[in-house]
């Protein structure tokens, strides 16, 4: 009775690995089916919302490109300071204490108000920047619940619930088989499960 019970033990383990296998392919079979479809949503999804996405990045671009021009702006400003005091004729003028005082008050103030623009605008650019971050989970997040109607997807579930329950039975008979080697045991490569499996001698 002994060797009839260890007999059906290799009998059923040699068909649960050999089931094991064929899940395995097929789930990953479904899972670069699945891949190349939810790239197809996603780019379907970013082509129903692509004006959205366009305006946003745009609205970027247009403050990138302010804020390059005001950077200029503050240049030519302190390029103007230093030519004005190293113009010699204004140096010689009794009035030129006053137009320098006048004059730093002047570009002072401008650049001020340009750092003050630029920092407006850095605020708005980054709050662009998370509102294109933020569209661009909500689009990932559409595409997957769009992969998630696919009736492939449904199979992909089930089948890892396949799996994992004959993994779970094959976890608890392996063990009992004889002189199995332990990584047989951990599952580590299917096929050769199988084959150690099929060339153990059976018992008379």
């Amino acid at each position: 009775m002994a060797a009839e019970g260890l007999e059906r033990r290799f009998t059923l383990a040699a068909e649960l690995i050999a089931g094991l296998i064929e899940i395995r392919n097929h789930i990953l079979k479904l899972t670069d089916d699945l891949g190349e479809e939810s790239n197809g949503f996603l780019r379907k999804v970013y082509e129903d919302y692509s004006d959205k996405i366009k305006e946003k990045v745009a609205l970027f671009n247009q403050n990138v490109e302010k804020v390059k021009g005001l950077n200029h702006d503050i240049t030519n400003e302190v390029n103007g300071w230093y030519a004005f005091i190293k113009d010699e004729k204004a140096l010689g003028s009794f009035l030129f204490p006053l137009r320098l005082y006048a004059k730093k008050k002047q570009v002072r103030g401008r650049i001020r108000e340009l750092k003050q623009e630029i920092s407006s605008i850095a605020i708005k650019t980054r709050l662009i920047r998370e509102d294109i971050q933020r569209l661009q989970g909500d689009l990932e997040y559409e595409a997957a619940q769009r992969l998630k109607k696919d009736v492939r997807y449904e199979d992909y579930l089930s089948h890892l619930k396949l799996k994992s329950r004959l993994v779970e039975e094959l976890n608890y008979l392996l063990p009992t088989l004889a002189g199995i080697p332990g990584k047989i045991i951990f599952l580590e490569n299917l096929e050769e499960t199988l084959a150690w499996i099929k060339l153990q001698p059976r018992p008379e």
